[in-house]
């Protein structure tokens, strides 16, 4: 790729600031956090000055927790108009997973089963060399070219990395244990530059990404679809994990260490069916082939296991045992990715205290921290506290009345959309009962569980300019971020708890853990402070996403006028306390 002419000039004011930030910290080959407001356009800022500094030999592997960052990622690369881009030779391609692309998954992978896989690499080269052709090697046109050239979408996006100079994906593709973008960089000596895009999410999903389940249900199912001769194998499993574990109580319980037994029927299974899958083409969608993976991906952690994961039985009503390892701590499995980068550029509006982010994401010690200049003043966005409200759960009912009467006094004075975020759906029930109840004259329409992706839009939808409502939502779920409503469509938020998560067996474990690691004095402030403030923040830059937006936002917890909490609120904000009643 030749060099990018994009010149800093088209940046505003603090997007420039970040921009040269991330010039600079990819032109040293150093690993950065970078926090910037939500609505600034940080993936433009980021994207193009690491476009700008890299050397023709190198790639960028763009990494996002959700499919609205790759569009995003996209859609940035768009910007630059076609002359530009055949300039410059930039080639982009987006990753999708095997599970998206797969138009066969009762087959299996190989040319005597798959009509997309047989004759595969005769049809390769004229696939890729269209693909190509594009620039920009979105899902669609991804899509589009493989059902051209009848071959298998999945594989040919796997051999167009290579060809690629900008590879937008999941964390997976790059962090998980079988990362195909992590694969390349060791085969080929590759150093990529990472750039990860909204990075308080890294946490969580690396935390999924090393750990594991087994229940004896699963693999009853198995046993069922394996042939006779490997049916022993799975009763062996099965017989371990209740013999370790049926004395156990209904419900939760944290062990110190998983059995030696349990390992040893692991391996059992591994090497046996292992065998048998080398030798049967099973298809995609097969049972047996699923739990396999399911054991091998199990039997890797446990080999694996110690002071960063922890584990625990669940035993259910139906005398189901679940064995699960919990990842606790990324950072030993991360950072072995992250040194083998060029660079890494980490990015959020929400990456505060830096400390908690470095030690779980396992960041070196050289990295650096930069806070981007807001474009945001505060007198656009009118910030107040309520002192004199607790929601914590036992005082949930007496904060009813209160935080929704202020609700109403806001909207009446400015009529307008607000969003009002909330704890629980139970809370939100409880909130949704008293406007109905005592102001059934106010809009409103309600986040519920599992929401389709009709049903999400739907709610949405609600938010225009000539509108006037409240939609209430769980703080954290899928209206807390990655949500764009900027000018009259959303003028205000209410946000009615603290987003602690749940105190319960799984996260005090989580909490001892962290403190063995890094000490008494951070347990609560990383397993549960940290992780609730960052979805308040999420939350309320739902509400100013441009240089011209107008809000208000109000915080109703007496908690959030602690001197420590308010330190982890952004900068710009100038918060007033408030009494309710």
């Amino acid at each position: 790729m030749k060099q990018l002419a994009f010149p800093f000039t088209e940046f505003r004011y603090g997007q420039r600031e970040l921009a040269i930030a991330v010039y600079r910290n990819t032109k040293g080959g150093a690993q950065q956090l970078l926090e910037a407001p939500t609505g600034m356009g940080k993936t433009l800022g980021v994207l193009f000055p690491a476009l700008k500094a890299i050397s023709s030999e190198q790639k960028i592997f763009f990494l996002t927790a959700k499919n609205s960052g790759k569009r995003l990622a996209t859609e940035a690369l768009l910007r630059m108009d076609d002359d530009d881009r055949k300039a410059t030779g930039c080639r982009t391609l987006e990753l999708a997973s095997k599970q998206q692309l797969c138009k066969y998954p009762d087959k299996a992978c190989h040319g005597d089963d798959c009509p997309l896989a047989k004759g595969f690499y005769d049809r390769l080269a004229d696939a890729r060399r269209s693909a190509l052709e594009a620039g920009v090697i979105d899902e669609f046109a991804l899509v589009k070219t493989a059902a051209e050239h009848d071959i298998c979408p999945y594989y040919l996006s796997l051999a167009l990395i290579r060809w690629s100079d900008v590879v937008v994906a999941d964390y997976n593709h790059y962090f998980d244990f079988t990362a195909v973008l992590h694969a390349y960089t060791q085969a080929e000596s590759w150093s990529p530059v990472v750039v990860v895009d909204e990075g308080h999410n890294l946490v969580d999903r690396a935390r999924s990404m090393y750990s594991a389940s087994l229940s004896t249900i699963q693999l009853l199912g198995a046993r069922k679809a394996a042939p006779k001769k490997l049916k022993s194998v799975f009763s062996g499993l099965i017989r371990a994990l209740t013999d370790q574990y049926d004395e156990l109580a209904s419900g939760t319980t944290v062990i110190d260490s998983i059995d030696a037994d349990v390992g040893h029927a692991l391996n059992d299974v591994c090497i046996k069916v292992g065998a048998f899958v080398a030798d049967e083409a099973l298809p995609q969608d097969s049972v047996l082939l699923r739990c396999y993976f399911d054991i091998l991906y199990f039997q890797r952690l446990y080999e694996l296991f110690g002071m960063h994961s922890m584990a625990d039985v669940q035993r259910a009503s139906n005398d189901t045992i679940t064995l699960t390892i919990r990842n606790v701590v990324p950072a030993p499995f991360l950072e072995e990715r992250l040194n083998d980068a060029h660079s890494v550029t980490i990015f959020s509006a929400t990456l505060r205290p830096a400390e908690f982010y470095k030690d779980l994401l396992g960041l070196n010690e050289k990295s650096s921290v930069y806070g981007a200049l807001s474009p945001f003043k505060s007198e656009q966005l009118t910030v107040r506290i309520a002192t004199d409200v607790s929601t914590r759960y036992q005082d949930r009912k007496g904060s009813i009345a209160p935080i929704c009467e202020q609700v109403i006094r806001t909207h009446a004075e400015h009529p307008g959309n607000y969003l009002f975020f909330l704890s629980s759906f139970e809370y939100v029930e409880q909130v949704r009962s008293y406007f109905m109840r005592e102001h059934p004259q106010l809009t409103i329409w309600t986040q519920t569980p599992g929401m389709s992706h009709i049903d999400r839009n739907a709610f949405l939808r609600n938010f225009h300019a000539s509108n006037t409502g409240i939609g209430l939502a769980v703080l954290g779920g899928v209206f807390s971020e990655g949500v764009d409503l900027p000018g009259d469509r959303l003028i205000g938020a209410f946000i009615a708890t603290l987003g602690l998560p749940q105190i319960n067996p799984i996260n005090e474990a989580y909490k001892e853990r962290v403190s063995q690691i890094f000490g008494p004095a951070l347990a609560y402030d990383y397993t549960y402070l940290y992780p609730g403030i960052r979805k308040v923040v999420q939350a309320a830059g739902r509400v100013i996403r441009t240089e011209n937006d107008k809000g208000t936002l109000y915080l109703l917890d007496n908690r959030y006028a602690e001197s420590r909490l308010r330190g982890l609120l952004p900068s710009w904000w100038e918060p007033k306390t408030v009494r309710l009643r």
